[in-house]
């Protein structure tokens, strides 16, 4: 090797280093800048959802809202703690207001109904009554206002004889599916 070439290949190193410490310096320069830029950023935007945040008002614990809110629905839930104690308690309360009325309970058959939420369960019930226009009418008003709470879900009423020949009421035959909410034991 020459000595000219050795220079020139001394040289291209050093341009080389050169090259690569003036990058690196570059781009570390960049990046304290854009660092400093990005934490400025951060500080305000922690600075603004902090004043946001002390404007709203307390937020209260989640669970203890929704336990307050089903303690304010016990007087409308049925007294079971099971699908069945449910539709057995629900089926006493067709029949009394079956008795209360005037009219008669002929079937009382239970249906599947998978709507729930935690504890929180709803039944359906397929009740079938025999009676007179003005026991429909009470039952059906009955219905609205009752506690535990009761739902009509279908409600079906045919008469046999609309015109019967006596002075009597026409006899109604009244098919209707409820529902209630209880709360199921775990």
């Amino acid at each position: 090797m020459i000595s000219r070439d050795r220079r020139a290949l001394l040289l291209g190193v050093a341009v080389i280093l050169s090259a690569a410490a003036i990058k690196g310096v570059r781009v570390g320069l960049a990046a304290t800048v854009h660092s400093g830029i990005a934490r400025a950023n951060i500080e305000t935007l922690v600075a603004a959802a902090t004043t946001r945040l002390s404007s709203l008002p307390r937020l209260e614990d989640s669970v203890a809202a929704a336990q307050q809110a089903l303690i304010g629905l016990a007087p409308s839930l049925l007294a079971a703690h099971s699908r069945a104690d449910a539709h057995a308690e629900l089926g006493g309360w067709l029949n009394s207001l079956a008795a209360r009325t005037g009219g008669r309970v002929t079937a009382l058959i239970p249906e599947d109904d998978s709507v729930g939420s935690g504890r929180l369960r709803r039944i359906s019930l397929r009740a079938a009554f025999e009676a007179g226009p003005k026991a429909v009418a009470t039952m059906l008003r009955t219905f609205g206002a009752s506690q535990p709470l009761v739902a009509i879900e279908r409600l079906s009423i045919n008469a046999d004889d609309p015109f019967p020949s006596s002075n009597a009421a026409p006899a109604l035959r009244i098919e209707v599916v409820c529902s209630g909410w209880f709360l199921e034991d775990k």
